[in-house]
């Protein structure tokens, strides 16, 4: 078994462990345990903190901050070992043992059959006040030291240490996923004619590089052969500053993104993902926004004005309409036409190119029919510079 974890209390009268009862012919590794652990009465039978009894196996990178009540053998992370070998874990639970002055109770492990082995394993001597021959001893600040584990040959690479992690304990840096690098709270999606601005807010932040902006288009879905199926990545921490992260602290701050590539009338959906420092990704929210759509007609001045040799023409229409626009010279002539369909309610843009046009001024007009026959028209000057 590897890259698993238990957070939950394991009861029971024969070998118990908050994560295995009994690991025979196996191994563990990679994994740890954060329940409490109630070992019964009876006797006979093993207590841990990770493992009840553990024979003809392996733990390694592994550890247990449970609190371990039962019978003996008794231990922090294992309560019996046969033929078996344990390395590279700690345990800082507390222990306590049903039999009064039991020798098979220890910090790390109870008692030891035939062959066995514990290589550069720790438990809590502040919490663990009996006497055991497995593991070493050490005190609760020298077990929230990255250099009590490194001088004992830990990788770096499998642990990590933070004041802001596993109460400052050692934690498995490929299984810490399920530790949020954040507490994020109030997510809003905030919608506008033209735009969805999202915004959240951190409590804390731990280890987190940032975070990425996921979108999932109208009409998209998973599966397809369209480009752009499901959500897709359109803002990132790295390479948009304002989306990145604190590291680690205690307080956390407002954050916000406006994506201005969306249509009016559209349903979009946003998802917002956390990032730690070691490339772990977290699923903080999706959120679904309908973009707004305008509330009355309106023509937009072109920009830019005066251009050479296109400009760009804006309109909004407030409800379904028959569209005409059309380019004018200032004798009233029309020169061309850009528009002339049925259009949905929103917001359009139109590119003007008078590359095959002198330079002067000219007028632009928009006429809009609604189905109902109320009709909107404006008009506009625009000048074209050579």
């Amino acid at each position: 078994m590897s890259y698993s974890y238990s957070t939950a209390t394991a009861n029971g009268t024969y070998n118990i462990g908050a994560l295995i009862g009994t690991n025979l012919n196996g191994s563990i590794s990679y994994c740890y345990a954060k329940g409490n652990v109630n070992g019964g009465t009876s006797s006979g039978y093993s207590t841990g903190g990770l493992v009840g009894w553990n024979e003809l196996a392996t733990i390694s990178n592994s550890y247990s901050t449970s609190t371990v009540t039962g019978m003996p053998p008794i231990g922090g992370l294992v309560g019996g070992v046969k033929n078996a070998t344990v390395s590279n874990c700690y345990a800082v639970g507390a222990v306590s043992c049903s039999i009064s002055g039991s020798s098979y109770v220890g910090g790390l492990a109870g008692r030891g059959y035939d062959s066995f082995t514990f290589t550069n394993c720790f438990y809590n001597k502040n919490i663990f006040t009996g006497t055991t021959s497995f593991g070493t001893g050490k005190t609760t600040d020298s077990l929230k030291m990255l250099g009590t584990f490194t001088n004992a040959g830990w990788s770096t690479s499998v642990w990590g240490i933070s004041v802001s992690i596993n109460n400052g304990y050692p934690y498995l840096v490929a299984v810490r996923d399920i530790s949020l690098p954040v507490q994020a709270t109030d997510f809003l999606a905030k919608a506008d004619v033209e735009s969805v601005t999202l915004s959240w807010k951190t409590q804390s932040e731990v280890d987190n590089a940032g975070f990425n902006i996921l979108r999932e288009d109208p009409n998209t879905t998973v599966g397809s052969t369209s480009p752009t199926t499901g959500f897709r990545l359109i803002a990132s921490y790295t390479s948009n500053d304002s989306l990145k992260g604190m590291g680690t602290s205690p307080s956390g701050r407002c954050y916000n993104l406006t994506d201005l590539k969306v249509k009016s009338g559209a349903t979009y959906q946003y998802t917002i993902q956390s990032v730690s420092t070691d490339g772990i990704t977290k699923d903080l929210a999706t959120l679904s926004v309908r973009v707004d759509v305008p509330k009355t007609y309106a023509l937009l001045q072109n920009y830019p004005n005066p251009f050479n040799p296109t400009t760009t023409i804006g309109y909004q229409l407030p409800a379904v309409s028959r569209v005409t626009m059309k380019i004018y010279d200032i004798l009233g002539r029309e020169v061309v036409t850009l528009v002339d369909q049925q259009q949905n309610a929103g917001v359009y843009k139109i590119v003007f190119d008078g590359n095959r046009y002198s330079s002067g001024v000219y007028f632009y007009r928009v006429n809009a029919v609604r189905k109902d026959g109320k009709s909107f028209s404006a008009v506009k000057k625009l000048l074209l510079m050579k």
